[in-house]
């Protein structure tokens, strides 16, 4: 019985140490190994600026494109408004990597949305998100950034600059009445899908003492029953979409885009409402309002359009290129 035992313990061994190792080197000889995916290109490495810190990361530019697709866009948008928002990304990441920066020339972009574009860590994502939601959020993203990998915009051959904004209101902006630069693809178009946003419209109340401070003017000394809206600050000219272009404030004249600023206004889509207490601002959209709107390719993507509708709908005249070396 031991006897049997012992050779039925070794013939065991023998099949696992010898005939199954022969066995899955045949069948790897005849060409049934398990496909491998090839790898994909990642482009090229993004000199990265992280503002808060200094801190220069080289990232390459696919997994950049992820932290920046989740720092600009809800992550909860429909799939083709995430593509869109990745493909403009791309596109302009690479645009700027054309030119030295001369406020930062050491890095090829920063993290300020304000200046460049924003951009999330995966620690920026967790604490936004929660654990659960990092998965399958940063999933969900990286699916829109791999399947429009090295897709970028052009027009007339060249990268387009495709400058994005959150919320436009019923009309996107044409370029010259925001930065006197007139540039054919950012030319103003209908947008009727932003009223979903949460910024759509806003209301802000301003007493005559706080716009005394901001605008250095002196309102407050002046007779209250004399103060109105119409009276203190007067729109001079307006953009094609209605827009304040300049306004004149006590004498002063200030180019809308100003004004928003420093009074912290989501647009310059601006009506104005006033009583001897102060002024209340009512704007209509959330950014400078030319290029891509957001919350309109999401509204388009529920609707049924691709990324590639969305985005030459947005930008007059561009067309999409693949770029070679990425697949």
């Amino acid at each position: 019985m031991i006897k049997k035992t012992i050779i039925l313990f070794l013939a065991v061994m023998l099949i696992t140490i010898i005939v199954i190792p022969a066995s899955l080197s045949l069948l790897v000889s005849r060409g049934m190994e398990p496909e491998k995916k090839p790898s994909l290109w990642e482009g090229p490495g993004v000199k990265l600026l992280i503002n808060e810190t200094g801190e220069i990361r080289t990232i390459p530019l696919e997994q950049y494109l992820v932290g920046v697709v989740a720092a600009e866009m809800p992550a909860v948008f429909e799939m083709d408004a995430l593509k869109a928002q990745a493909v403009a990304a791309r596109t302009y990441t690479l645009r700027k990597m054309q030119f030295q920066n001369d406020r930062h020339p050491e890095a090829d972009i920063c993290d300020d949305s304000n200046h460049c574009q924003a951009w999330l860590s995966d620690e920026a994502m967790q604490a936004r998100w929660g654990m659960t939601g990092y998965t399958a959020y940063k999933r969900k993203i990286q699916r829109a950034v791999q399947e429009t990998q090295g897709l970028v915009l052009i027009y007339d051959n060249q990268l387009i600059d495709p400058v994005y904004h959150s919320t436009s209101g019923p009309r996107t902006e044409n370029s010259e009445d925001v930065w006197q630069i007139a540039v054919p693809y950012l030319r103003s178009v209908e947008c009727i899908w932003g009223a979903d946003s949460p910024r759509y419209q806003e209301e802000k109340r301003f007493t005559w003492e706080e716009l005394d401070r901001l605008l250095g003017t002196s309102f407050a000394v002046l007779p209250a029953t004399t103060l109105t809206s119409s009276n203190t600050i007067q729109t001079i000219s307006s953009t094609a979409t209605g827009r304040v272009k300049e306004a004149q404030v006590a004498g002063k004249i200030f180019p809308g885009t100003e004004l928003r600023k420093i009074l912290g206004l989501n647009s310059t889509n601006i009506k104005l409402s006033g009583n001897n207490r102060g002024l209340t601002f009512t704007t209509t959209g959330f950014g400078h309002g030319v290029g891509m709107c957001q919350y309109g390719a999401n509204g388009q993507a529920k609707e049924g359009r691709n990324f590639a509708e969305i985005l030459t709908y947005y930008y007059t005249g561009v067309k999409l290129m693949q770029l070679t070396g990425y697949r």
